[in-house]
């Protein structure tokens, strides 16, 4: 049994901005009611996971729990590389952990050359999960499938708060400020539990010309909307919120999240979830994709995190995807082999 250690790293720090002022008599109150309010859980995100540990579940042939049994290695990851992972848990119930360095993220219209169509000129995105974004985009159109737009890409802490706030001030219009805050944390989460303040998170939607608003329909009602969701787990893309509502929520249909290519298949094979999916790496320790031959082609183990690092036992000469923190009490690793 062999021993390795993956080292952690320290991305460099992007440069925060502002996108916007409120008028301050307005922010002042509305800072005043977001410190006395106390965060609300996402229950939905909750039930969920309940619901993938009460029912039994079926697996697909090509995808059993556990790992193979072959030689193992013992992978040692310290926890600095865990929290820049790509499988971060963000909600209000799971805040981003202390420690996490701030995203570093480059400019999606100038790193892409228009290659990603993008509203926002100043929208900045991981790089990694960029370059995947880029070949999805550039894909699709040699497909014959335009209009796929990207909207919102990573946000700063104050980039966050900033919109909430706007939210808040443009309810408040039509009910008591207190309320308002209540109901603006339905389209925006709170700073520090928005996974638009990870490199991994973007927001992907249907426009048809520049001079054009998004669509404001469901991507399953546009061929193009459909072909995105279809091939986004190709690329490494999963969609977070299936089930959104667009009538009710102004940004969670079109939310996708880059967690790589071992899991974005097993999550598409498996026909489930994000939560759903950590619930059940959670249960059985291990999932492993195979070939119509029997081999094994991917794997990711789960194990409970430790203080300062965590041990992984998997098979030898596998190549490393990712390891990540979940924000739950467990880490992830992802493997191909």
């Amino acid at each position: 049994m062999r021993s390795v250690m993956i080292r952690g790293w320290k991305p460099r720090r992007k440069r925060r901005r502002n996108i916007g002022l409120i008028p301050a008599a307005a922010m002042l109150s509305l800072l005043a009611v977001l410190v006395c309010l106390p965060a609300s859980r996402d229950d939905g995100a909750l039930a969920r996971m309940v619901l993938a540990k009460s029912e039994p579940f079926f697996f697909p042939a090509q995808i059993m729990p556990g790992l193979p049994e072959d030689p193992v290695q013992r992978l040692t990851v310290d926890m600095q590389r865990l929290k820049q992972g790509r499988m971060l848990l963000v909600d209000e119930a799971h805040p981003i952990p202390e420690g996490v360095d701030a995203p570093n993220t480059v400019n999606i219209l100038g790193y892409t050359h228009g290659r990603v169509a993008c509203r926002d000129q100043q929208a900045q995105l991981g790089k990694e999960a960029l370059i995947a974004l880029e070949e999805l985009c550039v894909d699709a159109r040699n497909q014959g499938i335009g209009h796929i737009t990207v909207t919102a890409g990573t946000r700063s802490q104050e980039q966050q708060r900033n919109l909430l706030n706007e939210k808040a001030v443009q309810l408040s219009r039509g009910m008591p400020l207190e309320e308002a805050v209540i109901q603006a944390k339905k389209y925006v989460q709170p700073p520090g539990c928005a996974e638009h303040q990870l490199p991994w998170t973007v927001d992907i939607r249907i426009c048809r010309g520049w001079d054009k608003l998004p669509e404001e329909a469901a991507l399953s009602e546009s061929e193009e909307g459909r072909w995105l969701t279809e091939h986004a787990w190709m690329y490494g893309f999963v969609q977070r919120w299936k089930g959104a509502d667009p009538l009710q929520d102004d940004h969670r249909p079109y939310c996708f999240r880059y967690v790589g290519a071992v899991h974005a298949q097993l999550m598409h094979e498996l026909n489930i979830d994000y939560e759903e999916y950590l619930t059940l790496l959670h249960t059985c320790g291990a999932l492993t994709l195979y070939n119509e031959n029997g081999a094994p082609v991917l794997s990711a183990v789960c194990a409970e995190a430790g203080e300062r690092h965590t041990v992984f036992e998997i098979p030898e000469n596998v190549k490393i995807d990712d390891a990540s923190l979940d924000n739950t009490g467990y880490a992830l690793l992802a493997f191909s082999y």
